[in-house]
């Protein structure tokens, strides 16, 4: 018998080919099918006349079909069929491209329901069909209802998998949907059960009802996710740490910086100092804008555990910003005897009083690493602290395994993250609600400021001008940001297509390119770094830790195609140093 578990091999019309398919996107059993949900719906529920639709109507029509004809188009191996169709009020051609076998289901004098677009074409309104189905059926899924679109699988049709899974749950017997939440939060919350939740997101019947179902997810999400966060923070509050006392090494770090600490990097100290005295394991999280600061206060403990003794480890998501950090505390710790090490993919080192080696050693006081930390039989004890930079770059799972192979057998190190995320203080408590969160607010006051712009397209070219000027005059330089390497149907979306552009319209300008397939990414960054490149066009490798101060422009292309969280991680790569930074956001025409 079937069952949630059961292979997705042992359901009828799903052979090997298919489940292949599916496992790209972690289908690999019955439930996992049931639980990928839709990623958005299109209402198709009102159905309009033939006689009322204007070019643009996203639309359902029901129409009898009057003839079919498959024909051959001027584009090479392209054909397109034509589906006479007419109401009450009048006639319109339904298109359909390279299906020449739909002649077959549209027979003549069969009536059918049509979901898509209006359009004109050679004088003359059209039909671009999105879905359709047999205006005798009922339950209709596929249109004339809520239509669900599901994440793209491997050559294989949004109808294809909505049918796929509608079969599925008939199959499934009710008793197998197990409920998840205490039947008393249910009814106290007037929740819709796991059951009805599930058949009503694959096939709402009304816009309520799915915002109902919707609601009961995102209920019982943050319901797990405060649950684990309860059970994290009783087995931290069981457990032990080292117990370091950083106000007695807090003078001395501070001698190391060529800089005063701002109000709230001191008071994020504090906080830290007062966490890692006790003797269970600290967990903070840092939050604040690029550029303020974090990076010292993590430094700052480090620097404590150290001189008692202990060690620390530093991860990093790219062995660029590993290596700006390894370099930075070689220098700022030049006298204090503490041992550095650095381990990346690439490239281990050691430094000591200034004097770097090659490879990693065991003795390391402080470990500056990549993801190769997971993959390395390094041997490293006695671990007191650790830090994770950029936090939203490593998952839950890599998190705990840094702890589990950090810890001993009666100890578990104190832990550090930090991000750069903007996150409003009440949704920080509900996601990290296991963690402490600290905030940093006031920038260095060798932070200069950064102007962010949306240009229009009709203003590119005295964008360029402008940036010239910089370039030219103020020995100013420019990174250029593109979310694609290669060539796409937008020529402003690939990192080469926009470098070849621009090395046409500043042909005096040094210019170069970068993007993570490159094998000499860092030659180019020290390249740039050493004043040796004007503009730099880039994918977002250059997002995280980059820090070159002379670098006060940012372009980003096709902006819309960036997330939020990334936009603001790009802007914070300029106004580094003193001079004001500037970044400008392009966009593609009419993505505004």
């Amino acid at each position: 018998m079937l069952d949630l578990h059961s292979n997705l091999l042992e359901l009828a019309g799903i052979g090997p080919s298919t489940a292949i398919k599916l496992a790209t996107k972690n289908i690999n059993t019955i439930g996992d099918l049931l639980l990928f949900f839709p990623i958005r719906y299109k209402d198709f529920s009102q159905v309009s006349t033939i006689a009322s639709l204007q070019p643009g109507d996203d639309v359902t029509i029901r129409g009898n079909v009057q003839s079919c004809l498959s024909m051959r188009t001027k584009k090479r191996n392209l054909t397109m069929q034509r589906v006479l169709i007419e109401d009450d009020t009048k006639s319109i051609t339904a298109l359909f491209f390279n299906q020449p076998y739909i002649c077959s289901t549209f027979l003549k004098g069969l009536d059918f329901y049509f979901s898509g677009t209006v359009d004109r074409f050679t004088n003359s309104l059209v039909f671009k069909v999105a879905e359709y189905a047999r205006a005798q059926e009922t339950g209709s899924i596929h249109t004339s209802t809520l239509v669900p679109y599901y994440s793209a699988v491997d050559k294989m049709s949004v109808r294809f998998i909505r049918s796929l899974i509608q079969k599925t749950l008939k199959l499934i017997p009710k008793s197998f949907f197990t409920e998840t939440l205490p039947e008393w939060i249910v009814h106290k919350n007037s929740l819709p059960t796991l059951l009805d939740t599930i058949h009503t997101l694959h096939h709402p019947n009304s816009i309520k009802s799915l915002a109902k179902s919707r609601y009961r997810l995102v209920y019982e999400e943050l319901f797990q996710l405060l649950l684990t966060n309860v059970r994290i923070s009783k087995k931290r509050r069981d457990s032990f740490s080292y117990s370091i006392s950083i106000a007695k090494y807090r003078e001395l770090f501070e001698k190391t910086l060529p800089f005063e600490l701002t109000k709230d990097q001191s008071q994020v100290i504090d906080e830290i100092t007062n966490d890692m005295s006790k003797p269970n394991p600290m967990s903070r999280l840092i939050i604040g804008d690029v550029g303020c600061g974090k990076t010292v206060v993590a430094a700052c403990s480090a620097f404590a555990a150290a001189k008692y003794g202990f060690k620390t480890v530093f991860l990093v998501p790219t062995s660029v910003l590993a290596k700006q950090h390894f370099e930075t505390l070689t220098q700022n710790f030049i006298t204090q005897d503490i041992e550095i090490g650095l381990l990346t993919a690439s490239e281990q080192k050691t430094s000591k009083n200034g004097t770097i080696t090659d490879g990693v050693q065991e003795s390391a006081q402080v470990l500056i690493a990549t993801h190769a930390f997971f993959h390395t039989n390094l041997n490293f004890k006695n671990v007191a602290l650790v830090i994770v930079d950029e936090q939203h770059k490593f998952g839950t799972k890599q998190r705990e395994l840094l702890l589990e192979r950090t810890k001993d057998l009666k100890h578990i190190p104190h832990m550090i993250s930090l991000s750069a995320t903007p996150i409003p203080r009440t949704l920080a408590l509900t996601l990290y609600g296991s963690v402490d969160c600290s905030y940093i607010h006031t920038m260095p006051k060798t932070k200069a400021s950064v102007v962010t712009k949306f240009v229009e397209q009709v203003n590119r070219e005295k964008a360029y001008v402008w940036i010239y000027d910089k370039i030219k005059n103020n020995k100013e330089q420019v990174f250029v940001v593109c979310p694609l390497i290669e060539e796409s149907d937008n020529p402003r979306m690939s990192v080469e297509k926009v470098f070849e552009s621009l090395k046409i319209r500043f042909p005096d300008l040094i210019i170069d390119y970068l993007h993570g397939r490159l094998k000499h990414k860092e030659r180019i960054l020290h390249a740039f770094k050493e004043h040796a490149i004007d503009i730099l066009v880039s994918t977002t490798v250059i997002e995280v830790g980059i820090d070159i101060p002379n670098a006060t422009i940012m372009m980003i292309e096709s902006a819309q195609q960036f997330g939020l969280a990334q936009l603001h991680q790009l802007r914070g790569r300029v106004g580094r140093a003193e001079k004001k930074g500037y970044c400008f956001l392009f966009t593609d025409d009419g993505d505004t």
